[in-house]
């Protein structure tokens, strides 16, 4: 729809409105026209906003909410759906409640999109490893880029929280919260453990006097050894962070 186009039109019959006689202004016929003029040019500006790519369903059913129709459908993609039957909803009715809700809609687009990016980085990141070859194991790499990514999106979520427009999208993002929140817990517990087991593995495993002295120690090391190289294996083969 041409909104500029009918403006300039709606601008055009309004100076040949006030061009008639005072006589012709007191016609019933005239003041439904000057109405329905009127009307319209308070309707075509609402109908620019409506067509803001932020509208979802949920946006175009509260339109029909605001304008009492809440039983009744709407689909803009559909060919069937007109600028008339816009108009005849009495939007020009309802005009701060419209923009109110187009900005709800471009708000939660925002909150849509930064969400999306999050889950999309996160579903690729994945962990690097590196071969200890004395160890003869695959080791974590230092993980700087993951943890600045996560204090990052992190602070992300917790601004999304605190945003009036994110009751839409609340689960999702304490979902991902959550989740970041595990992913913090578990690579700060799992690097710790590896900082100790490289550090012991000298002393319990390539070491046959602690072995000697520590007999207990050393078999419990070993089997934890055991767990622990199981365990990177696997993780090696799964490098995905979530």
């Amino acid at each position: 729809v041409d909104v500029d186009g009918f403006l300039d039109e709606i601008k055009k019959l309004n100076k040949q409105l006030k061009a008639q006689p005072l006589k012709a202004k007191a016609w019933d016929v005239f003041k439904g026209l000057e109405t329905e003029v009127a009307n319209m040019g308070k309707s075509l500006p609402l109908c620019a906003e409506l067509r803001s790519p932020a509208m979802r369903r949920r946006h175009w059913q509260l339109l029909l909410q605001l304008t009492g129709q809440a039983s009744g459908n709407i689909d803009p993609e559909d060919e069937s759906f007109t600028l008339q039957r816009l108009i005849d909803m009495g939007i020009h009715n309802h005009a701060e409640d419209i923009y109110t809700i187009v900005e709800k809609a471009q708000k939660e687009q925002q909150i849509e999109r930064a969400l999306s990016k999050i889950i999309d980085a996160w579903e690729k990141l994945s962990l690097e490893y590196s071969l200890h070859q004395k160890l003869e194991i695959h080791l974590v790499a230092p993980i700087d880029a993951i943890v600045e990514q996560l204090e990052a999106d992190a602070n992300t979520l917790q601004s999304m929280l605190s945003n009036r427009f994110v009751d839409h999208f609340i689960d999702k993002v304490q979902f991902w919260q959550k989740n970041l929140g595990l992913v913090d817990t578990c690579l700060t517990k799992w690097l710790d453990i590896q900082r100790k087991w490289v550090n012991l593995f000298p002393i319990f495993i390539l070491s046959a006097d602690i072995r000697e002295q520590l007999p207990e120690d050393a078999r419990n090391f070993a089997i934890a050894d055991e767990t622990f190289r199981h365990l990177m294996r696997v993780a090696h083969e799964h490098p995905n962070v979530v």
